[in-house]
């Protein structure tokens, strides 16, 4: 079956087909193609109001940390980029070393005030956090060799008893 776009290609340019023809065919194809896939992307969202719940749910989930953290992202890729853009040759050394600065002397200013926000907001400090990790995986590791010790004090004294209880042939 020939779609119907086709047929009014073909209709325009008096049937015959020649390079024009098939790439009007290919471009049809592309765009049919791509609004069934726009199409299928949409439905599977949900209905056309739902990207602007989800901007509106980000707004009320937004903190002052989020909202840090996010620029902290933002300004630590923007320094790669630089650097990137530097080595490439598309930015003059000089320039490229005053922008750097400044993102970098922002992002330092962003990380101290997360640190200060973490400290007043009730979260521990980086350091405490490591310190909390180090306890708990020192006491998993004691459990564990107190559990790989118990272990080996039931199969040596089993051991002993499992040879008393056979007979001797």
């Amino acid at each position: 079956m020939v779609p119907p776009g086709w047929i009014l290609i073909l209709q325009i340019n008096h049937w015959r087909i020649d390079a024009p023809v098939v790439f009007l065919f290919i471009s049809w194809a592309a765009v049919i193609g791509i609004g069934l896939f726009l199409g299928h992307a949409a439905m599977a969202y949900g209905d056309a109001g739902g990207l602007a719940q989800a901007a509106d749910e980000d707004a009320v989930r937004s903190t002052p940390r989020s909202e840090l953290m996010s620029e902290k992202r933002s300004l630590l890729k923007a320094v790669k980029e630089m650097e990137f853009e530097r080595d490439m040759g598309k930015i003059s050394d000089a320039d490229a070393n005053h922008i750097i600065g400044f993102y970098r002397a922002r992002a330092i200013a962003v990380m101290k005030r997360l640190d200060a926000l973490g400290e007043d907001d009730g979260e521990a400090s980086v350091r405490e956090r490591i310190e909390r990790e180090v306890k708990a995986r020192v006491a998993v590791d004691r459990r564990a060799a107190k559990a790989k010790a118990k272990a080996k004090t039931k199969t040596k004294t089993a051991a002993p008893a499992k040879e008393e209880s056979e007979p001797s042939s």
